[in-house]
């Protein structure tokens, strides 16, 4: 439900977004209750009151890993073919320590870690790789238990599609047509595909970008920042040895930046024509990029006499050098005073900075509340049908 080229999206229509939120739960779900089954069945070892079948496990051959415990063949030494294919029985001596030491020392912390914000938010490929653990686990659990795969297999031959799909998909490398490290530590990637078809995005949809300079693995999510027609990104570091810092120091000191990609998904929130009469995009730093390419796509389409909502801006973020950033497409929102409007908002504001950028910037931070309010208000004013519609 959390992946690239995600077969249930199609199959359930849940949005990338929902399913990151049931993989979470059903991931959650996962580690409870293989944490539940090793803690009751080492209660059971406790409270077994002479420890027979265990005891009986040991005596018969310790040292010989392929005997079987129980079952028809017990007592008997399994042949390495038989132990494979697990037709020796599910009572092998090792497959107990084996999957209790992949649980106990690598699956739970590995999952402890993963589940944790922290570790997601800060170190994003520590979570990322960590979860690569039921690579070892899903093995050494079939091996467990031979009776696993008849509820297992499906699963497992769905995620070898999904690579499988998702390997196919993102091979297509894509010329990069200019590339600059922005203020603020923003890398602006503008891209084309190699074989001249069009991206054909819609405006606040995203593409998974792999840059194999820096990891042929890993491919991360950043919404396109352009309007529709164009493939702009606009990609912040987030940090010494991040994936996006090391983009942006490879940017900055001239070395070579290839890119594959995989993409566009993502439902906007907005799609032309807009039926809503009245948007407020109330947006926070980087975060602007999916309401830039509205933004934009926008403005370019009333230019051209196509009705376009009314649009208000409110974008907050903690350096004016991020606005800077997008300081034409801003100016010409302003100009469009009847159609748009733009409110900024930064502490660190100040009047040289307003006069560089050509727009007022607010000092204080806005409330939600109070925007979506104000918006109501104005459209109460002016009238219409089609309501208002926000973005956050």
């Amino acid at each position: 439900l959390a992946s690239r080229a995600n077969v249930w999206e199609g199959v359930l229509g849940v949005g990338y977004e929902a399913g990151l939120k049931w993989h979470r739960y059903l991931g959650t779900a996962m580690v409870v209750s293989v944490a539940g089954h090793a803690l009751l069945m080492n209660y059971e070892w406790a409270t077994d009151p002479d420890l027979s079948w265990w005891s009986g496990a040991i005596n018969m051959k310790w040292y010989d890993p392929n005997v079987a415990i129980g079952g028809p063949d017990e007592g008997k030494t399994c042949s390495v073919v038989a132990t494979i294919l697990a037709t020796c029985g599910n009572g092998h001596w090792w497959v107990i320590p084996t999957i209790q030491f992949v649980c106990y020392f690598m699956w739970f912390p590995a999952m402890a870690l993963a589940l944790t914000y922290y570790v997601r938010r800060k170190h994003w490929e520590v979570f990322y790789y960590l979860h690569h653990v039921f690579l070892i686990l899903v093995p050494v659990t079939f091996y467990h238990s031979w009776e696993v795969w008849h509820y297992s297999y499906i699963g497992v031959a769905l995620w070898v599609y999904n690579k499988a799909l998702a390997a196919s998909r993102s091979s297509m490398e894509v010329e990069v047509l200019q590339i600059e490290a922005c203020a603020d530590d923003v890398t602006m990637l503008s891209l084309h595909r190699k074989d001249g078809r069009p991206i054909d995005h819609i405006a606040g949809q995203f593409s998974y970008l792999c840059v194999p300079e820096i990891d042929p693995w890993q491919h991360h999510p950043f919404t396109v920042s352009s309007e529709e027609g164009r493939w702009t990104h606009h990609i912040k570091g987030m940090g010494e040895g991040t994936w996006t810092g090391l983009l942006n120091e490879r940017v900055k000191a001239g070395e070579p930046v290839s890119i594959r990609y995989h993409g566009p998904y993502g439902a906007p929130a907005f799609q032309s024509p807009v039926v809503e009469d009245y948007l407020l995009l109330y947006v926070g730093g980087i975060g602007c990029t999916p309401a830039m390419s509205m933004l934009a796509t926008w403005h370019a389409a009333a230019a051209s006499g196509v009705k376009v909502p009314f649009t208000r801006l409110v974008w907050v973020a903690r350096t004016t050098q991020l606005f800077e950033i997008w300081g034409e497409l801003l100016r010409k929102l302003a100009a469009e005073s009847g159609q748009f409007e733009v409110c900024l908002h930064c502490k660190s504001a100040v009047g040289s900075t307003e006069e560089k950028l050509g727009l007022s910037v607010i000092s204080t931070r806005p409330r939600a509340a109070d925007e979506l309010a104000a918006m109501v208000q104005y459209a109460a004013q002016n009238g219409g049908s089609g309501g208002i519609g926000a973005f956050a």
